[in-house]
């Protein structure tokens, strides 16, 4: 075939196409003659001339003879023969098989290979099949389509409450991902496609099938299938699983292990617990009127509540004024309204203006999309003595409609610990700060915190200055007092929708300008532990990563941005005074003993962290954990799983802030999965890359 080297590219490839079916048709080449592919492609049934032809069209001089079309043209243009094979993501993962008589089709169906499309397990096909009488699986499914095709589509679950809709000749999974990819039809009982999208709208953006997004990236990226599946916290949990390459949603079901891990709350008090502590219920609303309903009647529904309610509107467009004013026709609590005439926009002003108008011993800020049980403030109140200044309880999530979209926020605090906010405490504030909201804001809705007026009232100037994270520098004020509680209930449920105040807010930067003051301001107040500045350190660079949308090529490093300067140059005063001992360089360790020699010893990290602590991590000096810890955090926990790599981006991109952050000079590693990852670190930190 030398001969074809002067053609031009199109021309030399149909050339090339050519000798080898010529090859093929005289039992030479691999796989199978023309016409030998065409009677195979026709008898298995995976061809659908109907779906083939609406999907690509006029096929020219094929147009009689759809099949002919896919073996001489279709292959080379990607086209599927049917919604059930999908020829580039089968060609990607058999190399070669373009190149088999009849394409990659003929190839599966031949046997030569598995795997037709992301939802079609062969293995687990057969498996509950049985006998397939030598067919191809797919093929089998398609002429006997009662087997269920992977191990997250349930047919008869779908068939029990989809079957009217689906047209004679479809198969269910064909009919799901047909229509499957905007919500509303689920594959089975253990994934919830509405919610999926509702709780990652990035796919919803995409027009993915949400379960072929699960199965391909999602779980690699540990997103949760269901509000009743949390991904992330069943790999904490299960080392088998961790240690499988096996999706760990089909591991759970496999191992009887599908069920969410619940908490059992202690029992909440019936009655007012503390009637000598009144409360004011402050109202910040802005163009919020369909969930005022709820606000209102979950708040007169309280078993202990409020002393009185103030309503502030923040120069609403909608009827939000007209709902308030009904509701304090009738309401049994005093409501006093109070409306902007021009919007501040900010959720914080109001919080300081609501402290101006609060009269009473305790402040609940009860945002006005959010709704809550009728007990929250009773169980709020219980734990409050004179030294408590802030109590909370456990929050669920919900969509703009009421949809669960999980059922607690311990998916979010699981990085920091598995067991904390299972149980009910009490914390001295310092405490409260260390193991939680020195590395995060550890209560996501200010909706579900009770808050001691005079602590919090003399911080409503410093309020007006925060668009974003007013909420944690005054939980953090409270901590600063005295103590926290906490009961694992939950009793409030917090709205996230594209219209809530914490997905609208303005530049990202300035966003990440309130997160460095209170990172720099809790270092400084709590006098914090080294570990406990690192991780806090690292959750900064990890929010770094998130606000510019995953560090796309050409962002800028942290470290060289001048409006952040004035902190970096805190943080490097802080960094030289508790580690200006240590040698600027970051080790990144394959496993324990994989460190670099004392004399040379620096800040290190764990290629794959484990999930607890591990002994021999406090035997590492004078070298010192970069993360804070060698266990895992939030943005390394998808290397949990070996079923993905360790080249997670929000990991890389944490540890190469971290390296700006701290000074560090140079990356090395050992080799294995730790030296592509100090590559990685290395290139994007602008470091020299280590061999």
């Amino acid at each position: 075939m030398t001969g074809l080297a002067g053609l031009p590219g199109r021309a030399a490839r149909f050339a090339a196409r050519r000798v080898r079916r010529a090859w093929r048709d005289a039992g030479l080449g691999a796989g199978l003659s023309r016409s030998a592919a065409r009677r195979l492609i026709a008898g298995s049934g995976v061809f659908d001339e109907a779906w083939y032809r609406e999907r690509y069209g006029d096929l020219g001089r094929w147009r009689a003879d759809a099949i002919g079309h896919y073996l001489d043209r279709g292959i080379a243009l990607g086209h599927d023969p049917s919604v059930l094979f999908w020829t580039d993501w089968y060609a990607a993962r058999h190399p070669g098989c373009r190149d088999f008589g009849g394409g990659p089709l003929v190839h599966y169906l031949m046997g030569k290979g598995s795997g037709p499309n992301p939802l079609f397990d062969d293995t687990h096909y057969r498996t509950k099949a049985g006998e397939l009488n030598g067919a191809a699986p797919l093929a089998h499914y398609i002429a006997h389509p009662a087997g269920d095709p992977h191990p997250l589509f349930d047919t008869a679950w779908y068939l029990e409450r989809y079957a009217a809709a689906i047209p004679p000749g479809i198969t269910p999974l064909a009919h799901f991902l047909m229509h499957g990819a905007g919500g509303t039809l689920n594959p089975g009982p253990h994934f919830d496609a509405d919610v999926y999208l509702a709780r990652y709208p990035d796919v919803a953006a995409t027009g993915q099938n949400p379960l072929v997004h699960f199965v391909l990236g999602g779980a690699f990226d540990l997103r949760d299938p269901s509000p009743r599946f949390c991904t992330a916290r069943y790999l904490r949990r299960t080392a088998e699983a961790r240690e499988s390459a096996v999706n760990p949603l089909v591991h759970a079901i496999q191992h009887g292990r599908a069920g969410i891990d619940t908490v059992e709350p202690p029992p909440l008090p019936a009655t007012d617990p503390r009637p000598e502590l009144k409360v004011t219920a402050v109202i910040p609303n802005y163009n919020h009127a369909p969930f005022l309903p709820q606000r209102f009647e979950s708040i007169l529904a309280q078993t202990a509540p409020p002393a009185e309610i103030v309503f502030l509107d923040d120069a609403s467009s909608d009827d939000s004024l007209a709902v308030a004013e009904r509701y304090a026709a009738r309401s049994p609590i005093p409501i006093r309204i109070v409306h902007n005439s021009r919007r501040s926009g900010s959720a914080f002003r109001q919080w300081a203006k609501g402290l101006g108008f609060a009269a009473t011993d305790l402040v609940w800020f009860a945002e006005s999309d959010d709704r809550c049980a009728p007990e929250l403030l009773a169980a709020l109140k219980a734990p409050f003595t004179p030294d408590v200044h802030l109590s909370y309880a456990q929050s669920r999530t919900i969509s703009a409609s009421g949809l669960v979209l999980a059922q607690d926020y311990r998916d979010y605090t699981d990085d920091l610990s598995l067991d904390r906010w299972r149980a009910p405490y009490v914390a001295d504030g310092r405490d409260e700060v260390i193991a939680a909201l020195a590395h995060k804001n550890t209560i996501p809705n200010g909706s579900a915190a009770l808050l001691r007026r005079a602590t919090v009232q003399p911080l409503a100037e410093a309020l007006t200055s925060f668009r974003q994270c007013g909420d944690w520098f005054v939980y953090l004020a409270c901590a600063a007092a005295g103590r926290i509680a906490f009961t694992p209930a939950v009793l409030n449920d917090h709205r996230r929708h594209g219209g809530s105040a914490t997905r609208v807010m303005g530049s990202e930067l300035d966003l990440l300008d309130e997160a460095f003051r209170i990172r720099l301001d809790t270092i400084d107040r709590f006098d914090l532990p080294d570990t406990t500045v690192l991780a806090s350190l690292g959750g900064l660079a990890a929010e770094y990563f998130e606000r510019t949308g995953g560090c796309p090529e050409g962002t800028p490093p942290l470290k060289t941005l001048d409006r952040f300067q004035p902190y970096l140059a805190v943080i490097r005063d802080e960094v030289l005074r508790r580690f200006g001992s240590l040698p600027p360089l970051l080790h990144i360790a394959n496993g324990p003993g994989d460190w670099p020699p004392p004399d040379t010893a620096g800040f290190l990290a764990m290629a794959r962290p484990p999930v607890e602590e591990p002994a021999w991590a406090v035997d590492v000096a004078p070298s010192v954990w970069i993360e804070g810890r060698a266990a895992v955090t939030a943005w390394s926990a998808p290397a949990l799983w070996r079923g993905n790599g360790a080249l997670n981006p929000r990991r890389i991109a944490t540890l190469a802030g971290l390296a700006g952050l701290l000074n560090v000079k140079s990356v090395t590693a050992s080799g294995g999965e730790a030296l592509q990852l100090a590559r990685h670190v290395a290139a994007q930190a602008g470091l020299p890359l280590p061999s």
